[in-house]
């Protein structure tokens, strides 16, 4: 049942015109309808290259995104509209740094050794 169609009996009793309701409600329908279409745009990409295309598929399999969400994402990116940029490290800052560390070392062994009672 329509809204104007539950709503009749009320709508004669104040001498509304019905149609003027269906009318009232058809265009709230419309509008709906446009905001929902506004909101979840769709888009149809065709000749997609086919080096562009094994790279966003690539993409999603590593990063376990649909195709469609990375697709947004680079699209995003590439109009310069993303959300947040992605950072970029290499870790050139840390790169060779490693120190040897005796106490560091001893607290990985003790972490190593097996209690054989609770391995069964």
């Amino acid at each position: 049942m329509t809204i104007a169609g539950s709503l009749l009996p009320a709508l004669r009793a104040v001498r509304v015109d019905p149609l003027t309701a269906i009318r009232a409600e058809y265009k709230w329908l419309c509008m709906q309808a446009l905001f929902a279409y506004n909101a979840c745009m769709q888009y149809t990409l065709r000749k997609v290259p086919p080096a562009v295309d094994s790279a966003l598929r690539r993409r999603a399999r590593t990063e376990r995104k649909s195709l469609n969400r990375v697709a947004v994402e680079a699209l995003a990116r590439g109009a310069g509209v993303a959300d947040a940029p992605v950072a970029q490290r290499d870790l050139g800052d840390v790169a060779g740094t490693w120190r040897e560390d005796p106490e560091f070392d001893r607290a990985v062994t003790a972490q190593h050794r097996m209690e054989k009672g609770l391995w069964r």
